[in-house]
């Protein structure tokens, strides 16, 4: 009786996550996503940080779609002494966070319109990769990023 109750607890506990998985999915198939491959901005911080580790784990599988993330805006300074933005995503417990770095479209643009570190930020762009002195990274160029102004 015991291993029949448990079982039955399981499949509902299933069905509840699948339901939610479902709902959490559909925006992506509407109109205001129209162009973009992958939207990650519709889903829960959770779902988004596991979705950027397999990114890094197997690149090959998003090249060239057109990804859109929501997170805060960080920029830093990589070994090479290069600038760089990223957008940085805690997973639910916000102990871990995990990152995309950005090429921005409006490059030339100067930094006193930029969003300030930590800001919200909205980043839609193309999915790339690059190799640095024998390592690959990932990132998203031709990023159009969106935040709100007060």
């Amino acid at each position: 009786m015991k291993k029949r109750m448990r079982l039955t607890l399981l499949a509902c506990i299933a069905i509840v996550l699948l339901a939610g998985c479902e709902q959490k999915s559909a925006p992506t198939l509407s109109a205001v996503t129209e162009g973009i491959d992958i939207d990650l901005s519709v889903l829960s911080n959770t779902v988004i940080y596991s979705q950027i580790d397999n990114m890094l784990s197997e690149p090959w599988n998003y090249l060239g779609k057109t990804v859109r993330i929501k997170g805060a805006l960080n920029f830093y300074v990589n070994d090479w002494g290069d600038s760089c933005s990223s957008v940085l995503v805690a997973d639910a417990t916000a102990c871990c966070s995990q990152g995309i770095e950005f090429v921005w479209k409006n490059d030339g643009v100067s930094s006193d319109f930029y969003p300030s570190i930590g800001d919200e930020i909205t980043v839609t762009g193309r999915f790339e990769t690059y190799e640095r002195d024998g390592s690959n990274f990932i990132h998203l160029v031709d990023a159009d990023v969106a935040w709100e102004t007060i």
